[in-house]
């Protein structure tokens, strides 16, 4: 009898061993693999103030502004304050000999002003990357949309980032092959998704299937220079599926400069018909009576004082050529003409990877509805102090 139970011991022991053995020579292979890990992110903190109420992408809050809320309700026009940390955002990359995944999250919601522990995950990106030789990379995923301009505008309202005042263009799901020359050219085209559903049924966008289709030229030449242009087409259908399905179309140019002593600019122009149906956030937008056309633009710098200090800022602004405006989605009856947006940022880098910041911005958004049916002009001072810490 104890013979057996030594035999079983044994056994037990023996597995055991082998198991082990092939955990570790797992690892080890995982190891010795050109899979590599690489996080990366920021934490965003800051108080915003401002003098009246601010839209954060269709919303009365200031978790991003992007426009000055309609005077349409008596608290408007009061002044308010709160602490964000929602704009934080944290992601990684993983890479082998040729292939790149990359995730992306942060945590803005924009139907929730001041969430604090209730904000929740928001995904940003998700897509892999297929580096078929040096020059051709095949792409499936979320990630950027290549209507927009390559690089971004300089703010310290990261999330919001002159959208509806002149940037163009925004995560979009999409296959997308990009060819880079041997000289300083990178060519691209992307067939997407036309517009996001959130709601629980399908809907046009599914319903109708028409994805976009778009193509972006970027030369980057010597000297910090950079520039290009992108075009976007596709088709959509305004909320009724018996309206008939009506032309999108847009052209983004983008300029971008850096000198030698670190100053730099970041600019675009664009113009573009029923934009905002096909998620780009911008103002015009189809409706079941008629198109809506605008042309817009922004320009940014960032100027370096010293190793510790820096300033920067700019002016973005978009126009509905109608003049009778395009409909917002949140707010029935009242109608977008213009929104315009000016900042200018003073920062204080303790180190390479943090700023502590103010910023302070001016915003003036008209609208035809808001008051007595007349187009109306609502101006806001905004005010942001807070830190940035990368890694």
């Amino acid at each position: 009898m104890s013979s057996r139970k030594g035999q079983d011991f044994h056994r037990i022991v023996n597995t055991s061993f082998i198991g082990l053995a092939s955990l570790l020579s797992t690892v080890e292979a995982l190891a010795d693999s050109a899979l590599s890990f690489k996080p990366y992110g920021f934490i965003h903190a800051n108080f915003s103030a401002a003098s009246k109420g601010l839209e954060s992408f269709g919303y009365q809050n200031q978790s991003a502004p992007t426009a000055v809320s309609p005077s349409i309700e008596a608290s408007s026009d009061r002044a308010r304050s709160t602490f964000q940390v929602a704009q934080s955002r944290l992601g990684f990359f993983v890479e082998s000999e040729v292939t790149q995944g990359q995730i992306e999250i942060d945590f803005i919601d924009f139907a929730r002003a001041s969430p604090n522990q209730s904000a929740n995950p928001r995904l940003r990106i998700a897509n892999v990357d297929y580096h078929l030789d040096s020059h051709r990379t095949l792409s499936f995923g979320q990630i950027w949309d290549i209507f927009s301009s390559p690089r971004k505008p300089f703010t310290y309202n990261i999330v919001g980032l002159y959208f509806e005042t002149g940037n163009i263009g925004f995560m979009r799901p999409q296959f997308r092959y990009t060819y880079q020359t041997d000289s300083s050219w990178t060519f691209a085209t992307a067939v997407g998704l036309a517009a996001k559903n959130t709601n629980s049924q399908d809907g046009e966008i599914e319903k109708s299937g028409i994805p976009t289709l778009a193509f972006t030229a970027i030369n980057d030449s010597t000297h910090g220079l950079q520039w290009g242009g992108s075009v976007i087409v596709s088709e959509v259908r305004p909320v009724a599926s018996s309206a008939p399905l009506s032309l999108v179309w847009g052209v983004n140019t983008f300029f971008s400069t850096e000198s030698e002593q670190g100053f730099k600019t970041r600019s675009s122009v664009y113009v573009g018909r029923n934009l905002a149906s096909i998620g780009t956030l911008s103002l015009a937008r189809v409706t079941e009576d008629r198109s809506h056309s605008e042309i817009g633009g922004y320009f940014t710098f960032f100027n370096p004082i010293s190793h510790w200090f820096s300033f920067q800022g700019g002016l973005g602004g978009a126009t509905v050529l109608e003049s009778s405006g395009s409909p917002l989605d949140s707010i029935a009856n009242v109608t977008v003409n213009s929104n315009l947006k000016a900042e200018l940022a003073l920062s204080y880098h303790p180190q390479k990877e943090s700023d502590i910041y103010i910023q302070t911005t001016y915003m003036n958004t008209a609208y035809t509805g808001a008051i007595r049916d007349e187009l109306t002009k609502n101006t806001a001072i905004a005010l942001q102090f807070g830190s940035v810490y990368r890694f």
